[in-house]
């Protein structure tokens, strides 16, 4: 059975208790984001870094091999440490720290410092970056706490009669 609440951007599907596991683990090990702040980044890279920051959106830095940036990001390999730190880095970070379509920063602060290690020869080679940003739940602590905001609660939906052997699941849009 399908119940869908308009007023509240909700669906309702009743489903059998042995699939009931399937339906609540079923983004268990999957990263969620916002598809519509997703599709507002218009650079590759920036979109690229979104995915990997948003996995530690709740902690305040990641720290990534550099090899395996460069290599999740899809950096060309004839790119220079300049050319990554100008055409990617920077560009991707601008994108990432200005407001979505909430008025929201992407990531609050978001910051890269590079770790170098001592190369062979001339100078050093970089070995990792350390992303560091304010994590998701003090960013928007701080941005609800601005004087100048209106913001309006969404009001809960509205409960879920139970019955029988079935289990009901909310599914919710926004």
């Amino acid at each position: 059975m399908i119940d869908i609440d308009e007023d509240y951007k909700t669906f309702f599907v009743k489903i059998s208790e042995e699939a009931s596991c399937l339906v609540n683990n079923l983004f268990k090990n999957y990263t969620r984001f916002d598809l519509k702040e997703f599709c507002s980044i218009d650079s590759k890279y920036a979109k690229n870094l979104y995915r990997i920051l948003k996995q530690y959106e709740n902690l305040k830095h990641c720290k990534l091999d550099w090899e395996a940036f460069k290599n999740i990001m899809r950096i060309p390999e004839n790119y220079e440490q300049g050319d990554v730190s100008k055409r990617v880095l920077n560009p991707s970070i601008s994108k990432l720290n200005s407001n979505n379509h909430n008025g929201i920063p992407y990531f609050k602060d978001l910051t890269y410092q590079k770790i170098k290690v001592s190369g062979k020869g001339r100078g050093s080679v970089v070995s990792a970056i350390v992303f560091e940003f304010v994590p998701k739940h003090k960013a928007l602590i701080e941005y609800e706490n601005k004087d100048n905001l209106n913001v309006q609660a969404t009001p809960p939906p509205p409960p879920i009669n139970s019955g029988g052997d079935e289990t009901q699941v909310m599914i919710g849009f926004w």
